[in-house]
């Protein structure tokens, strides 16, 4: 649709993504108490250390979390985020992600190209491997997620997927 903005039509993909993973989840015991725990983290955890789901290719975390999100978004007042890795051609880089994520929350962090415009598109930024232009990109994200008021609760799926090594 010509009239969806470009952070709409990446919501909308991973959104897609994230049913088709979640239509693969299969309850067991042992999965419903990592749901448990999860929501455990999620719901009482007032601290911003991570929580990382780690395991074997095809051990089932993708869908794991798909369905922590789906739960996380129907039980939680906090805002529900999420991204999986490699899903769309604008999820490959932790660029990429982290500037998605944080336009979903209205802070638009992409880099100023020569004409003052915000860089649509930040695969050219990467493929030039200019580390200067990555640092201070990465300060700039820092300096908003530390300026973050609500709560926010962030899904990456795959992080071990991501393009290059940024």
């Amino acid at each position: 649709d010509a009239s969806l903005t470009p952070l709409e039509i990446e919501l909308e993909a991973q959104h897609y993504y994230a049913t088709i993973k979640r239509d693969d989840f299969l309850v067991t015991n042992e999965l419903k108490l990592n749901l448990e725990t999860i929501d455990k983290y999620i719901n009482t955890n007032t601290q911003q250390e991570p929580l990382i789901i780690y395991g074997p290719s095809g051990s089932g975390k993708s869908s794991l979390m798909s369905k922590a999100i789906e739960l996380a978004q129907k039980h939680t007042t906090k805002k529900v985020s999420y991204r999986f890795v490699g899903a769309t051609e604008n999820s490959a880089t932790s660029m990429d992600i982290l500037t998605s994520l944080l336009l979903e929350h209205d802070i638009d962090v992409r880099p100023i190209n020569d004409s003052n415009e915000a860089t649509p598109n930040l695969k050219n930024l990467i493929d030039k491997d200019n580390s200067e232009i990555f640092e201070k990109f990465s300060l700039k994200i820092y300096s908003h997620i530390e300026n973050i008021k609500e709560q926010i609760v962030i899904f990456i799926d795959a992080v071990d997927q991501l393009f290059n090594a940024d």
